[in-house]
């Protein structure tokens, strides 16, 4: 059957009628498939409807807003998200794996009218809400009415507040309505050409927008949903999860395939018809991976978007496509998307850029939920045009030569490293290149009032033993001088986020504690040991030191360590040629060689 390819107005007034088409449609076609349930769309419509009529039940007809606690891996997300839209009311989707601090921030801003939770998690959803947010528990419902309500839900009806990350400062719910949702998934519709027989994964969390996108790409148009919870199953056992629910449509961010990847050998998933692998910046390295591991008649994928606009970019290939400048494109606009680049005073940049993404269009997010003044700044209308808007996204792009759009990394990525730009991503990028790492990650560490540096965190081949001075010795010849990593950890695995990207902000909280990860801390205990990790933490601008160290490991240079045994002669009266510290490079080593000289020259 051919996909939908018919515009917002034909879906139906909202996201529910659209759905219930299908349920008339293909009533006992497969809906969902998860760990706990698997629901034809007659019975994934008829748990909704009593989850719907509890809520009405309880709280009226009120175009209120929900929060779902539910977790991803039984499908009940999928449930409570249809059930919340059809009571006429919007979803405030959350992620139980998030810390509590956050989750009470986001109730205490979204001020929902009751959580829905499930067994798993009420304990959980008990303590959050408190005394004053009515607690639903999708396993203990009251009714067992499973008629429709068959409310009017017209298609300017909010359907949800999604928050963002947060990376970028404080959490911010963005709110959509019905109208605008259709035809965002309409443009995945088009560009996946999706038809009932597909599957589709569903990995993202269900905090996230692309939850929203795969679950609805799906249920609107016959298909059927997969969910799988990542973090509690592993990518161990995805290959096989994969191929026996014959998957064709596998949706993730970068960070979960190449963690998936590396557990497979040559598997090629025959069902397999679009790997999708978005959300972060990609590398030709991926693209080899999905050409070892997927058969010829597989598309890769590649898409670019925000939690504020929703996807409004795509780039696909097969396994014979060239990558210019060996680069995966973000892509190209998607339909009613205009994608610019603008220069610091808002205006278009001339041929190929660079310049801020910015995307225009009457199909964007309505805007922060509870937030006009900050929506006014961020969603501002487009010059003679009406009701179409402009959201400046704060990343930075390029043009290749047929118009697709290359995304360069967050403005705010961009730093300043003794008076010369260095972009963060890049400096990631040529890690990856080296044959010893798996995976990297890079940040700005502020030593002083205008002392910034790059730190990066490396996570090594399983087999490789490299050491973090011979990582930055390597890919010092792939970087300009301020853009060599000042100091290089090595690290088991980078902290993710809920969303399955790197969590930056984890990584700066562990550039403010102890770095030094490839030996265990064993803290100074001679007054000689004392004194010099003293030395190299007022010389490194670092805290706490321990006496197996390695000074270079540590980030140290040539310069600093004249420095340090300047300070030495001064203060013990001996002196050592600079060799002594690259032959002894620990603070317990330079010790022992300090007090050996000492001893010999009997001072």
């Amino acid at each position: 059957m051919s996909p939908d390819l018919t515009p917002p107005e034909a879906f139906g007034r909202s996201l529910v009628s659209r759905f219930e088409d299908q349920v008339a449609r293909v009533p006992e076609r497969l809906a969902l498939a998860s760990a706990r349930a698997r629901l034809t769309y007659a019975e994934l419509d008829q748990a909704a409807n009593r989850l719907a009529n509890e809520l009405l039940a309880r709280r009226g007809v009120r175009h209120e807003p929900v929060a779902l606690l539910v977790g991803q891996s039984g499908g009940d997300g999928v449930v409570a998200t249809l059930a919340t839209l059809k009571a006429d009311k919007f979803y405030v989707p959350l992620d139980p794996a998030d810390p509590p601090e956050r989750l009470r921030g986001l109730l205490a801003d979204a001020r929902p009218a009751a959580l829905v939770t499930n067994s798993a998690h009420r304990a959980l959803a008990a303590r959050l809400a408190g005394a004053g947010i009515p607690v639903m528990d999708v396993d203990a419902l009251h009714t067992r009415d499973d008629a429709r309500p068959d409310l009017p839900i017209p298609s300017q009806r909010l359907a949800h507040v999604i928050y963002t990350s947060g990376s970028t400062g404080e959490p911010k719910g963005v709110l959509q309505n019905h109208r605008n949702a259709l035809h965002y998934i309409r443009n995945h519709t088009n560009a996946y050409r999706i038809t009932p027989e597909d599957r589709v994964t569903l990995l993202s969390s269900c905090a996230f927008l692309g939850a929203m996108r795969d679950t609805f790409m799906a249920l609107l148009n016959g298909a059927s949903v997969f969910p799988y919870d990542v973090r509690a199953d592993g990518v161990e056992g995805m290959a096989e999860w994969l191929a026996n629910s014959r998957i064709t449509i596998y949706v993730s961010v970068a960070t979960v395939f190449r963690r998936f990847a590396r557990t497979l050998g040559s598997e090629r998933f025959p069902d397999l018809r679009i790997l999708n692998v978005g959300g972060e910046p990609l590398l030709a390295a991926d693209v080899e991976l999905y050409r070892r591991l997927t058969r010829p008649s597989c598309l890769f994928v590649n898409n670019f978007g925000t939690t504020e606009t929703g996807t409004f970019a795509l780039f696909s290939g097969d396994h014979t496509s060239a990558l210019p400048e060996g680069i995966v494109p973000a892509g190209y606009a998607l339909e009613g998307c205009e994608v610019q680049l603008l220069d610091d005073s808002g205006q278009p940049v001339e041929g190929s850029g660079p310049g801020e993404i910015a995307l225009t269009s009457r199909f964007l997010p309505l805007g922060y939920w509870r937030r006009a003044a900050l929506t006014r700044a961020a969603y501002r209308p487009a010059a003679g045009r009406r009701n179409v808007r402009t959201y400046h996204t704060g990343d930075q792009g390029r043009r290749l030569a047929d118009g697709g759009l290359v995304v360069l990394g967050r403005a705010d990525r961009q730093i300043k490293v003794g008076g010369q730009r260095v972009e963060l991503g890049e400096v990631e990028a040529a890690l990856r290149q080296l044959p010893d790492v798996r995976e990297a990650a890079a940040i700005a560490s502020d030593l002083g009032p205008g002392d910034r540096r790059v730190v990066a965190y490396v996570v090594p081949v399983s087999s490789a033993r490299p050491t973090a001075h011979g990582v930055r010795q390597a890919v010092a010849a792939l970087l300009p001088g301020p853009a060599i990593p000042w100091r290089i950890v090595l690290l088991d695995a980078l902290p993710l986020t809920s969303s399955g990207k790197v969590d930056r902000n984890a990584l700066l909280e562990l550039g403010r504690d102890r770095l030094a990860f490839t030996v265990a801390f064993v803290p100074p205990r001679l007054p000689m040991e004392v004194a010099v990790a003293a030395l190299w933490q007022e010389v490194l601008g670092l805290g706490e030191i321990g006496v197996h160290d390695n000074f270079f490991e540590l980030g140290g240079e040539s310069l600093q360590a004249t420095q340090i045994m300047s300070r030495v002669r001064h203060a013990t009266g001996v002196e050592l040629p600079l060799t002594h510290f690259f032959e002894a490079p620990t603070v317990a080593e330079l010790s022992a060689r300090i007090e050996s000289a000492r001893r010999a020259a009997d001072i």
